[in-house]
This record gives structure tokens, sequence and C-alpha cells, in this order.
């Protein structure tokens, strides 16, 4: 059951302010012709929005980068960032317990 957008009284169509701006991942080039598509008699009304011109660009461009993670590289995707994490995180604890070295046994004395 898809649910019909609403029409408003007001809306004419116009266009108030363009979104389609220049190094916006949505940003469509419309000199190379990725506007909308045609429409013929016989199609139904297929318009593509901004955001899917994009990702049907991103497919085009690089059709492996596009295509859905398996489980196994998922999971050494969240581990390799785990690991960076606790890196930071060591680094960050070992400082401090050096600077509480310090208090203690030279600053403090």
């Amino acid at each position: 059951m898809s649910r019909k957008p609403k029409k408003y009284d007001d809306d004419d169509g116009r266009t108030i302010a363009p979104m389609n701006i220049d190094g916006m991942p949505w940003y469509v080039d419309t000199a190379k012709g990725a506007q909308k598509e045609k429409k013929t008699e016989d199609d139904e009304e297929k318009e593509t929005s901004p955001e899917e011109q994009y990702r049907q660009m991103l497919k085009e461009e690089d059709p492996d980068a596009y295509r859905k993670l398996e489980r196994k590289e998922t999971r050494a995707m969240v581990f390799a960032s785990l690991k960076a994490a606790m890196l930071v995180a060591g680094i960050f604890l070992v400082g401090l317990l050096l600077f509480i070295c310090f208090c203690v046994f030279i600053w403090f004395r």
C-alpha cells in the first residue's frame, strides 16, 4: 500500500530555490545530460530524485564501490575501527599516567 503524495492548492510546481549546488553530494551536472528522463506517452511518470541520480552516477563510475558489503567485510571494518579507537585511547591513557607520575614523584615533592 503506497502513499500518494499530497497535493496542495497553492503549489504550482515552480522551483523557488534550487538546491542543486556544486560540491554537495546530491549535485547533478545538468550539462552532462543527467536531467530527468524525457517522458513518453507509454511511460508512467518516472521522475528520479537528485539523490537517486547521484547513486546512479556513482554506480556508473565504479560499480564495485556501490555493492553491498558482505558480513565478513563489515566485521573486518568494525574491528579495524575498534583497534584504531583503542590505540588512540591507549595513547591518552599513557599520557595521563605519565602526567600523574610526574606530579607525584617530581612536582609535589
